[in-house]
């Protein structure tokens, strides 16, 4: 399972995927270097790819594993609330 900070950013890409920058991921909770960081890191395990727009803008996506995991994590946060 990933971090909280794997996790949030992963929702809000799904939730918001054609128009997310990484500023308005690390207004969330993290610094821009940090939300850098952690893209880079799901990029690597597969969760998520990039894809250079022009030299400002990158649009990110979730894979079909990205996808998977947000859907994991969001049951067993769901699963903990109800008991």
């Amino acid at each position: 399972m990933h971090s909280d900070k794997e996790y949030l950013i992963l929702e809000h890409i799904n939730g918001n995927s054609s128009h997310t920058r990484q500023r308005d991921l690390a207004a969330a909770d993290l610094s821009l270097g940090m939300t850098n960081a952690v893209l880079k890191k799901l990029v690597t395990k597969g969760l998520l790819v990039m894809k250079r727009v022009n030299s400002r803008n990158i649009h990110y996506a979730l894979t079909p594993e990205g996808l998977y995991e947000v859907a994991q994590r969001s049951r067993a946060l769901l699963k903990r609330t109800l008991m």
